[in-house]
This record gives C-alpha cells, structure tokens and sequence, in this order.
C-alpha cells in the first residue's frame, strides 16, 4: 500500500524565483528535494541552500522542452529513492510583445516551456506514481492564464491552457484516492507568495504537503 505520508519531490525550474522558494518551502516541511533547472549551477546553489539550512535535498540539469531529460530525472529519483511522491511542474518563462508582432519562434518557446513540459513532466512522473500506488502533481501557472495583462497576450498560451488541458487529464490519470493534481497561480507580484509560496495553494492536498 502507498505510502502518502511519504516526502519527496522533484522541482523544475528550481535553480530562482519561485521555484528556489517552492523547494525551501518544502525542505522547511521535511521533503527531501530534486532541485532541476536548465542552468545546473542554478540548481546546485539551491541544493546547497537545502543542505546548509539542514534538509536534504540534490541537484540534476533539466531541460523541461526534452522529454527525455524528464524521464531520466524520473528513472533517477525513483530508483535513487524509492519513489516520488511530489511532482512540482515549475519552470516558465514569459515573452511580452503584441499579438500580431511576436515572432512565431516566441510563441512556440513559450508553449515549449509552459504548456508541453508540464506534459512531458506527467508523462515521466504518473505512471511511476501509479505504480507506487499514488502521488501529487502540481503545476504553477500565472494569473496571466485566467485575466488580461497588457503587452502579455502570448503569456496565457502556456500557463492558460496547461490550467484546464493538463490538470484534468492528469486527475483522472492519478484517480480519486490516490493522489491529486493541482495548479498554484502567482502573480507578476510574487513578493507574498515568494514570502510563504504553499500557503496561497488553497487546494485538497494542502493539509498533506505540511
């Protein structure tokens, strides 16, 4: 039987911003941590704020647009560890221009990142996690996904989409019961979510990542 008491989680884009946050955030409540980012050095200086701070946590280069990268980082940690049980699909980036201006090269780097790495992510992660009799998967996205932000009209193509097309499908992958799947919208002021980055999750599998 799975285990759901278990902590351990795997962070993309986990080398700044939020996602250094997300994987303090989760040290501080006893996960052991898999900081991954594209920039390994990145990633490498978080690992070791987890380490110096007390909590366990490594380190691996991830490119999040190549599918294998994710399913090496999979294969890695759960032989590694045992298991997975935290899947945070993190990494994004943000393009501004107008609609009718920004290269068709822009749009696909950010659908790319936002959109396919979150399903690339759950291709490598959810069969695993079934396997083991359960998980969570959560996908940060931007308010940029549901409201208007000006000179951003390209941002919600990834974090907007990935909101309705990547949760549901991945719930009812995981099932009722064994795990769950959630999105944490920032904001482009992330300063009160940076502070306390899983209290703003105000979902069902809040109580278990604390």
């Amino acid at each position: 039987m799975y285990a759901g008491n278990r902590k351990r989680a795997f962070v993309t884009g986990a080398g700044s911003g939020f996602g250094r946050a997300l994987s303090l955030a989760l040290a501080g409540r006893g996960y052991r941590v898999a900081a991954t980012d594209l920039n390994a050095n990145s990633a490498t200086e978080t690992a070791l704020m987890i380490k110096e701070s007390g909590g366990q946590a490594e380190s691996m280069k991830v490119d999040v647009t190549v599918p294998y990268d994710l399913e090496s980082g999979a294969e890695r940690f759960f032989k590694e560890w045992g298991g997975v049980d935290l899947l945070i699909n993190n990494a994004g980036v943000a393009v501004v221009g107008k609609v009718h201006e920004v290269p068709v090269n822009d749009w696909q780097f950010i659908v790319n990142i936002n959109l396919l790495s979150v399903v690339y992510g759950c291709r490598a992660f959810v069969p695993r996690m079934l396997s083991q009799g359960g998980g969570h998967v959560m996908n940060t996205a931007s308010l940029a996904g549901i409201a208007v932000v000006p000179l951003s009209l390209q941002f919600p193509a990834g974090p907007g989409i990935g909101i309705g097309t990547v949760a549901k499908p991945a719930w009812q992958f995981l099932g009722v019961g064994q795990g769950s799947v959630n999105d944490l919208r920032g904001s482009l002021n992330q300063d009160a979510l940076l502070d306390d980055p899983l209290a703003g999750m105000g979902c069902p599998s809040h109580n278990e990542l604390t």
